[in-house]
């Protein structure tokens, strides 16, 4: 499986992959044994970095559910800390990623995470769900948006918990129940407890797919919407669902990009209709509505959600007059090292269906730099063939010159002060990026404290 997944990277380099460790069903036990002591997390450490770097993954991500819960004793709180911090001490020395996901009652969430937790993850997968299911005894939203915004507002709030670190959980399916009243269908409604018939291909009670909806909405269910919690849910008798549809899940995608959090997640691919034959969406619709939103492409067709299109992923940056005049006459994906700041981060050129330029600020993780020539993160050590480390193909247009002298159709002329610069071959003249100057020798942008103009 492992091998299947990594060859996804040949349809798309920027692709980066995580491995899971944990889940519900892996319980707290394990994690227990391995957090107790400073020699136990070290050794998981050391394991963990080896299989990762064996089976090319890109980083770990921490799915314990969870901390100071469900057995785990009340010191595992503050020992998953530990373990987070010695992980990002050793995985970002590497460029490997470090995430966790965790769950979306604030009260659950600190009762199993120190504040301070966020400062050493790279991301956080919030799995903004299950709000509501069986358990409950009223026919309750499986990720309604309200309840959503307040587990993004709580969160926001803690140390170095920054927006851009949030990925907002989504999820393919709905949670059933079985209605006390038939003709009392509300999300709130009185329920008899336990889920519904369990779905024709999951066959979990309580629980069905999003094409499994789908396939009872076409049986003849009656669907409805909520103004208050914007999503939808369905009944059919004393059955009930509430689930997410393209129009519930572009919202929650606009409310992404609204609070420029990092991203979207989902759980889980095989529960959206992957096949496209059960929805008539299309495959994937729930998962590409998303993702069009949260890229910039699209928009919901309902009105009443601000969407603000977003200029970052990663670490968060607003656009500001530097990242615009990277991209200002960009026609197609481009992509430049940010040389203000030494090629720590870089900027992504994208242009919307619409015709819309937009930037996007990326952040490697540290010590990596950015390369234009590999178009990824790197060790400074891979570039030792470079005399500069740093350095992009970065040019904005400049007005001309008259008095540029273009004896060789193939040169380069440098102004005296060595920011602006001349192609020869097309006789048009260039700017260099603030905190830049233009290198003769290596004819690229680079910081100016690495060129003396003369």
């Amino acid at each position: 499986m492992y091998k299947q997944i990594m060859a996804l990277k040949q349809q798309n380099p920027d692709l980066k992959i995580s491995l899971a460790v944990g889940g519900w069903n892996h319980g707290s036990a394990p994690f227990t044994q391995m957090v107790a002591t400073e020699q136990s997390r070290a050794e998981f450490v050391e394991n963990s970095y080896k299989f990762l770097k064996e089976y090319g993954f890109d980083g770990l991500d921490l799915d314990w559910e969870y901390p100071a819960d469900r057995g785990s004793p009340p010191e595992d709180r503050g020992r998953f800390t530990e373990l987070a911090k010695q992980l990002s001490a050793k995985y970002q020395q590497e460029g490997l990623l470090l995430s966790a996901a965790t769950p979306a009652a604030p009260s659950k969430y600190d009762g199993s995470y120190e504040p301070e937790v966020c400062k050493y993850l790279d991301f956080v997968n919030i799995m903004a769900y299950d709000y509501s299911g069986p358990w409950d005894r009223v026919a309750g939203h499986n990720s309604p948006l309200t309840s959503q915004k307040q587990t993004v507002e709580h969160m926001i709030k803690k140390p170095d918990c920054t927006p851009d670190k949030l990925n907002l959980g989504m999820g393919a399916y709905g949670r059933t129940n079985n209605l006390a009243n038939p003709s009392v269908s509300n999300i709130g409604a009185p329920t008899t407890g336990g889920g519904a018939a369990a779905g024709k291909y999951t066959g979990e009670s309580g629980f069905l797919s999003y094409y499994e909806v789908c396939e009872k909405l076409k049986e003849g269910w009656q669907k409805e919407w909520s103004t208050e919690h914007q999503v939808p849910y369905a009944h059919s008798g004393s059955s009930w669902v509430g689930y997410d549809d393209k129009e519930s899940i572009a919202l929650k995608a606009e409310y992404v990009n609204e609070m420029e959090l990092g991203g979207a997640m989902f759980w889980a691919m095989d529960l959206d209709d992957f096949r496209g034959d059960k929805c008539d969406e299309g495959k994937f619709p729930l998962i590409n509505t998303a993702k069009e939103i949260v890229n910039g492409k699209e928009s919901s067709t309902r009105p009443s959600t601000t969407r603000t299109t977003p200029t970052t992923t990663g670490k968060a940056t607003h656009q500001s007059a530097t990242a615009k005049l990277y991209c200002l006459d960009s026609k197609q994906k481009q992509t430049y090292a940010n040389v203000s700041n030494n090629c720590q981060s870089y900027y992504e050129c994208l242009t919307t269906p619409s015709g819309q330029q937009i930037t996007i600020s990326r952040t490697c993780p540290s010590p990596l730099i950015y390369s234009e020539d590999k178009n990824k993160c790197v060790k400074e050590k891979e570039l030792q063939d470079s005399p500069i480390k740093c350095s992009t193909k970065f040019r904005a247009p400049a007005s001309s010159v008259s008095s540029t002298n273009c004896w060789d159709p193939s040169s380069v002329v440098v102004d005296s002060m060595c920011r602006f610069f001349t192609d020869c071959s097309t006789k048009s003249r260039y700017e260099c990026p603030p905190g830049s100057l233009f290198s003769s020798s290596l004819k690229r942008c680079v910081p100016k404290q690495n060129v003396q103009c003369w």
